[in-house]
């Protein structure tokens, strides 16, 4: 295998973390648990409107408790779905920031720059535990609910397809070397 099918370097790219960026990433990754809320919340809301249908039956006390407690259990979940999210996105240090990545063969050299400081940290490829991708973006996580996100349209001297096959080649042969080691 020649030297340069996996070589990243003078490979950079820019991102800048929009509100807009960071609420796909949201979106992207916590599709599984943003579908239950959903439909838990489409459950307290059905369950709530169904005691209030009761209440207008048979009017006691106890439909009434059972009734508040499913619109504030509703009402807490749409919060959480809705606000919640939103407020996190803007606490992030990483909000409205410019990301840039500069990949060399042994690290990632990430310059992170909001309006208050400039952060430059090195980033070895044993730290990605794995890549995804949707049209617009490579996500290289770091855990589970941390990822670098990296615009396609915006690296530089490479395309996204080979990009995407050097990573995965040079992440193969760090993790290959320091299992056997």
């Amino acid at each position: 295998m020649d030297k340069n099918d996996f070589s990243l370097e003078n490979v950079k790219c820019t991102t800048y973390y929009t509100e807009k960026l960071m609420k796909s990433y949201r979106r992207y990754t916590e599709k599984s648990s943003r579908i239950l809320s959903i439909i838990m919340c489409a459950i307290f809301a059905a369950a709530a409107v169904a005691l209030l249908i009761s209440m207008f039956i048979i009017f006691d006390k106890q439909s009434l408790a059972l009734f508040l407690i499913f619109v504030v259990i509703t009402a807490i979940s749409v919060v959480n779905l809705t606000v919640i999210p939103n407020i996190q996105i803007k606490r992030s240090p990483y909000y409205d920031a410019e990301i840039s990545y500069e990949f060399h063969n042994d690290e990632i050299i990430v310059t992170a720059k909001n309006k208050v400081e400039t952060v430059k940290s090195h980033l070895g490829y044993t730290e990605i535990k794995y890549i995804k991708e949707n049209d617009g973006c490579f996500y290289l996580h770091l855990g589970t609910s941390q990822a670098f996100i990296i615009e396609k349209d915006n690296l530089e001297n490479i395309t996204p397809e080979e990009f995407e096959r050097k990573l995965k080649i040079r992440i193969r042969q760090i993790n290959s070397i320091e299992i056997n080691i």
